[in-house]
């Protein structure tokens, strides 16, 4: 069986997921920022949120959906 993870840096996956982090904690259909959803999904301070979701080179600030 191949491995999954061939062809993928660390850096990459770790980009890969804080782009795609989604709220569990809110209602569907609402709001909340990246750095909050972060925050929740992989249980760090609001501070490290932020500073993990700005150097994966994305808004920390942005709108995403549950």
């Amino acid at each position: 069986m191949p491995d999954p993870l061939v062809g993928f840096s660390t850096d990459e996956l770790l980009k890969r997921a804080i782009g795609s982090a989604r709220s569990v904690y809110i209602r569907k259909g609402t709001k909340e920022q990246r750095w909050m959803a972060v925050k929740n999904c992989l249980n760090l301070t609001e501070r490290q949120a932020k500073r993990l979701v700005e150097w994966s080179g994305l808004d920390p600030n942005e709108l995403v959906n549950r």
